[in-house]
């Protein structure tokens, strides 16, 4: 429960930080720069606030592991941007997908069309819909 809240309340920040930057993104006609970052931090807040609202139940993990998983995390977050750069919205998306299904500890198979889910949806809406290059 305690790495429940932790994790929550970084959510909550990135997210927060998230939104703020996007409003000094330049806004276009259509969708431009400021959406990606915008939908992010929203979904982070959301989930974040119903993580702290909702906390599950203690699971007596040890803590080693739980500060590796915050650890984790953030390191994802901070290599994003690189990653979008080089590897296109779509592929960085899917592999965030897949790192939290490795965190949570979820079967292969599940990994895998979590992934592909995460893919397909980042390359239709955000490449072929929005035309930001993917």
């Amino acid at each position: 429960m305690l790495w429940d809240r932790i994790l929550a309340l970084v959510s909550l920040i990135l997210g927060g930080l998230s939104l703020a930057l996007s409003t000094t993104f330049p806004r276009g006609q259509g969708p431009g720069p400021e959406l990606f970052p915008s939908i992010l931090g929203m979904t982070l807040v959301m989930f974040s606030v119903i993580l702290l609202l909702n906390p599950s139940p203690d699971r007596h993990e040890e803590n080693s592991k739980g500060w590796l998983s915050l650890a984790l995390v953030l390191v994802f977050f901070a290599l994003s941007p690189t990653l979008v750069t080089h590897l296109g919205l779509a592929v960085a998306a899917a592999l965030g997908a897949a790192s939290v299904s490795l965190l949570l500890k979820e079967p292969l198979a599940r990994l895998l069309v979590t992934s592909l889910i995460v893919w397909l949806l980042g390359q239709y809406i955000f490449v072929r819909w929005l035309g930001i290059p993917g």
